[in-house]
């Protein structure tokens, strides 16, 4: 019997829990997923490349929520999971209509693969866990972005990595939302992250 065999099994599927999160739970997450969709296309750059970055240790309190929620064991996290686990019991106090889910669940697939992956989500609810990202972490997110090594992030070195989770125009938009120059420097991501942890806009 493979993993997904087993997990799929009618005697684990039983004993598996189906019930929607708690309200003080589904109005946390809400809020970060709302959060995380009103950040600016380089935050939400940054904060993807952090996540991938985290230590298991940290990940782990993101990737236990992100199992309550892929329901199914699929890996991914679909709009209808979503939905089922922040609104189901709790649509009249959240007051979230399907056309805002729709937006926000679209903002946090950033691949667009119409599914929520792991590190999608990790890094949409990054700012749940009291997780300190010192100018190390920030500076590992920055060298992994800076393919070429110049200290510039370009749109081709940007392009080369994100591959086509962007196109042409919005690896653009990404660089010149952030600095007119056309390039990022470490100074713009440690900024972007700054406003990112103060939740303010800047």
């Amino acid at each position: 019997m493979s993993a997904s065999e087993a997990l799929s099994h009618p005697w684990l599927s039983m004993h598996t829990t189906r019930d929607n999160l708690p309200m003080r739970q589904s109005i946390e997450l809400w809020g970060a997923l709302r959060g995380f969709a009103g950040t600016s296309p380089l935050q939400k750059l940054v904060l993807t490349v952090a996540a991938f970055h985290l230590t298991p240790l940290q990940a782990g309190p993101n990737k236990e929520l992100f199992n309550q929620i892929d329901m199914d064991r699929s890996g991914t996290i679909s709009l209808s999971d979503l939905s089922r686990a922040i609104r189901d019991k709790n649509v009249s106090a959240l007051n979230i209509d399907d056309a805002e889910l729709h937006s926000v669940f679209n903002a946090v697939d950033v691949s667009r693969s119409s599914q929520i992956n792991l590190t999608e989500f990790v890094a949409a609810t990054l700012l749940l866990q009291p997780i300190q990202l010192d100018e190390t972490h920030i500076r590992r997110v920055f060298n992994t972005l800076d393919t070429i090594g110049d200290e510039r992030l370009t749109a081709t070195s940007i392009k080369s990595l994100v591959g086509i989770d962007y196109d042409d125009e919005e690896v653009d938009l990404l660089i010149t939302g952030a600095d007119q120059d056309g390039y990022l420097t470490y100074d713009d991501v440690l900024h972007a992250w700054r406003c990112i942890s103060l939740q303010s806009r800047c």
